[in-house]
């Protein structure tokens, strides 16, 4: 099955020809006329994915310190490529190779993580909780309340079903902290498939999902159904993606999707 967006290897399948074109223009000993080239590559997908507003001179003020960084990045990395040429020596690369494969990236990487602006919402509701201290529990088994524990512990001994989940999983969508519950059911997943299907099904719920600090633990869930793919919790999967879209390649979705039928 093909990386989703958020797995390391789907990362890296986007970050490594983005920065790559640099380093390979610096092995190559290419014109240093490619360095703007590559600042306007980096510089164009933070301001894709990011959704920097351009309204006033305090935005143009940190556009220009955010162009600053990225000419560094790409000195950097030049600075790399040459340095690895004293190994090699000069690498017979064609000036626009470096440069297109960059800005390919980047072209791509602006489409495949439009919604990163997410990232600094949720690094603003995690200060908030930070602020509130007390309001969120430890979703680790250690630190787990009596109250959770008593409400998860049954659900290893349930059918992986959804007929036979429904009543816990209505319980846990109603009850005070559901994101809470969420997240301890987070510690549980490898114990059966009934934690698994249960999981997914309330990350797909609104009570869970408009509520959640981050998506950072969804893209690792997903990953666990995908290789576990059993018919309901194919579905369910399927289910929770479309709410967190783009996690799943195409050819994942795919498989996915007849497991499910």
């Amino acid at each position: 099955m093909g990386p989703g967006r958020f797995t390391p290897l789907g990362i890296a399948l986007f970050a490594l020809p983005l920065y790559g074109g640099p380093v390979l223009a610096g092995l190559s000993h290419g014109s240093p006329a490619t360095f703007p080239a590559f600042v306007a590559a980096f510089l164009f997908y933070i301001v894709a994915t990011r959704k920097l507003p351009l309204k006033s001179p305090q935005d143009g003020l940190a556009l220009f310190f955010m162009a600053l960084v990225q000419c560094v990045l790409v000195a950097a990395c030049m600075g790399l490529g040459l340095a690895l040429s004293r190994l090699t020596g000069p690498l017979a690369i064609p000036l626009p190779v470096p440069v297109l494969l960059t800005v390919g990236a980047s072209l791509w990487g602006a489409w495949r993580y439009c919604n990163a602006s997410e990232i600094d919402a949720t690094l603003d509701q995690a200060l908030k909780a930070i602020e509130s201290p007390g309001t969120f529990l430890n979703a680790s088994d250690d630190a787990l309340t009596d109250e959770i524990a008593a409400l998860l512990d049954p659900v290893e001994a349930l059918p992986a079903t959804p007929d036979a989940l429904r009543d816990i999983e209505e319980t846990c969508a109603a009850h005070p902290a559901p994101i809470d519950l969420a997240d301890a059911l987070l510690q549980r997943t490898d114990h059966s498939d009934a934690y698994l299907l249960l999981a997914l099904r309330l990350y797909a719920r609104p009570e869970v999902a408009s509520g959640l600090l981050s998506t950072a633990d969804i893209g690792d869930l997903l990953d666990e159904a995908a290789d576990v793919a059993t018919p309901n919790i194919a579905r369910a999967a399927l289910e929770l993606e479309t709410r967190f879209p783009g996690y799943f390649s195409d050819e994942t979705r795919a498989e996915l999707a007849k497991v499910a039928e």
